[in-house]
């Protein structure tokens, strides 16, 4: 038990490492917290890759003003973390106004190196009354 405790504390922080990354668009700490083979399901149904992730924060077209947690569990499974977040998101996407609640589920994996990635992302919109 104490080792998922310790696990989800890793956990807790890397996410507000994340938002802090993903708010400054920070393409150095996102691409050591991003897996390589990382992907993200966007609300739209769309599939973001890493590199497709990076590339949106390094040029501009994605900018983040604000990634308000509501809410947030995390599941230990092992070497596997599933979080699930409720999350008031607003900025920037390709130029239009976004302000959005969301419910998100992000998933890490503990690599060889010991070191946390994400693998895997999920959002689908939600209503206000969720929040």
């Amino acid at each position: 038990m104490t080792q998922s405790i310790n696990y989800t504390e890793r956990i807790e922080a890397l996410e507000v490492e994340l938002h802090k990354a993903l708010l400054a668009s920070d393409v150095k700490t996102l691409d050591r917290l991003l897996a390589d083979d990382f992907t993200y399901t966007l609300h739209s149904g769309a599939i973001m890759t890493k590199s497709d992730e990076l590339r949106a924060h390094r040029t501009g077209m994605v900018k983040f003003s604000r990634l308000e947690t509501a809410q947030q569990e995390i599941r230990m499974y092992d070497d596997t973390a599933i979080v699930s977040i409720r999350l008031r998101i607003s900025g920037k996407n390709a130029g239009f106004s976004t302000d959005n609640n969301i419910h998100l589920t992000r998933v890490w994996k503990m690599r060889s190196n010991r070191r946390w990635q994400v693998i895997a992302g999920h959002a689908c919109n939600a209503h206000e009354s969720d929040f």
